[in-house]
């Protein structure tokens, strides 16, 4: 069973263990590019993405097919890096548009990064049920189930940071529902989402565009 951490604790213990595997610590700018073009619902060219992020082309093309995870079109354009025009079990209903995540995780942390008010729809890992939410920036709202909690997985084996950590980092209706021992363990934490929403915050300073392996600034809490 997962100990129980702090959030700030438990943002710079998950920042440790992705950052020792060396998964993208360079790429914070071209990150950031990809994840507000590709939150307008559409593939991506390379040459846009260059544009956006001011890298050559070819600078770009070779940071991105250095991944594994990262999804492509027929046409050779960017459809996917955490945030995928493919559907996976985390929908983010964000301005009229369905895009999708790799991870719960993701769910959480981009509607923060892009500064906008996203409605979740995922399932159980376990039973399928439904599991919806409202999140923006000012906080998390509308849970259904109210006792859903995210599975934060440590980092396991696999090649590359979806398979060793996404597709491990789930949602359960319940924290009865997780077994020891199973899929997702070890896990760093079972978290209601009103504590994983005040993870994501906590793990913005961790992941600057700048020299980051994600995507957002620092977010104050709001006053409660």
């Amino acid at each position: 069973m997962a100990e129980t951490l702090d959030p700030e604790h438990l943002a710079h213990r998950l920042m440790m263990e992705l950052s020792g595997r060396g998964w993208a610590l360079d790429r914070g700018p071209l990150f950031e590019a990809a994840l507000r073009l590709l939150a307008r619902g559409e593939p991506v060219p390379l040459d846009r993405l260059a544009e956006a992020v001011g890298w050559p082309v070819e600078a770009v093309r070779g940071a991105l097919q250095g991944d594994p995870a990262v999804e492509w079109d027929e046409a050779g354009r960017l459809i996917g890096w955490g945030l995928t025009l493919r559907p996976t079990p985390f929908r983010l209903e964000l301005e009229g548009r369905s895009l999708w995540t790799w991870c719960a995780l993701d769910t959480l942390l981009f509607p923060l990064c892009l500064e906008r008010e996203a409605r979740v729809e995922a399932s159980c890992a376990r039973t399928g049920q439904p599991i919806r939410f409202t999140i923006s920036p000012a906080g998390i709202r509308e849970i259904e189930p109210a006792e859903a909690v995210l599975v934060l997985a440590a980092p396991g084996p696999g090649a590359g940071i979806r398979a060793a950590f996404c597709q491990r980092t789930v949602f359960l209706a319940s924290p009865r529902l997780f077994q020891p021992g199973g899929p997702w363990d070890p896990v760093l934490a079972l978290l209601p989402l009103p504590e994983a929403f005040h993870l994501a915050r906590r793990l913005g300073p961790y992941l600057q565009w700048e020299g980051g392996i994600g995507c957002c600034a620092a977010i104050p809490d709001p006053d409660l």
